[in-house]
């Protein structure tokens, strides 16, 4: 199995790149197993809190957490390995995850301190109107905007986190190249922008339609939620390696070339 790093626009198919990322994941299944294992560990506390247990509990999930920061650029470097018929080892699983924690945590920071006041605003408005979410335009309209900026963040990041774990260790130089790529490729990334995280926000949503979810609903809901969204990291992995020149291991020590740079590694785009 491997991507072609140089191949042209013609290799650009979401279906045919979530397939190869489904394969990756047969492929070497300690991956997908080892996401499933650290989401079930950072929501179970919660689901318990919610069940009557102790507070405390939700902060059992917190290196877990902070583990898991990291751990998304660890996914990208594994299906980069698994394209390329290589091996990614149990210790540099967790080298790997702490070594990619500081980039990925400045950039959650960034986008997610506006989500933050938006989720503020919401709740001082619902707290003044005594619990109620549904006084006017007033919380159910920051509530609003708050989903219309997740994804709005999420439509944005696309290329983003592979950048960061693939081409530079820089927060700032990857969402520079994050957004160009998708100016650059466009509409040929559309597929990849838009409907990953369409996809996601509908499968978080799927457990109010069960009216009162159980806390086993709740958990099979993130469960695949979680194995949705690494399948869509495995095509936009795949999308975005066709444009890049990459070592194994990715950006971990050093930064490779900026796909922008040169025009002939940009296949289907051009330097902006």
């Amino acid at each position: 199995m491997s991507v072609d790093s140089t191949g042209g626009p013609e290799k650009d198919s979401l279906i045919s790149d979530l397939r190869l990322a489904v394969g990756a994941l047969a492929a070497d299944p300690r991956l997908p197993l080892l996401t499933l294992l650290l989401y079930g560990l950072w929501a179970i506390p919660y689901l318990l809190v919610g069940t009557g247990g102790s507070s405390y509990l939700a902060f059992v999930s917190i290196p877990v957490l902070l583990f898991m920061t990291g751990f998304y650029g660890t996914q990208r470097i594994w299906y980069l390995r698994v394209f390329r018929g290589q091996h990614l080892g149990a210790r540099e699983v967790w080298t790997t995850s702490w070594a990619m924690f500081r980039r990925f945590a400045i950039v959650g920071i960034v986008v997610g301190l506006p989500y933050i006041a938006i989720a503020a605003v919401a709740g001082l408005l619902i707290g003044a109107t005594g619990g109620r979410a549904d006084n006017g335009l007033g919380a159910t309209s920051i509530l609003v905007i708050g989903v219309a900026w997740a994804l709005v963040v999420d439509f944005l990041l696309t290329f983003v986190a592979p950048a960061l774990a693939y081409t530079t260790r820089t927060p700032e130089r990857a969402m520079r190249i994050g957004w160009r790529m998708i100016k650059s490729t466009w509409p040929r990334s559309a597929l990849y922008v838009f409907l990953p995280p369409l996809a996601f926000q509908l499968a978080c949503q799927l457990p109010r339609e069960t009216g009162s979810p159980t806390q086993l609903i709740l958990l099979g809901a993130t469960l695949a939620t979680a194995m949705i969204n690494l399948v869509a990291k495995g095509a936009i992995a795949a999308f975005y390696l066709r444009r890049a020149q990459v070592a194994d291991d990715g950006a971990l020590t050093h930064d490779n070339p900026d796909p922008y740079d040169d025009p002939i590694a940009i296949p289907g785009g051009s330097p902006a």
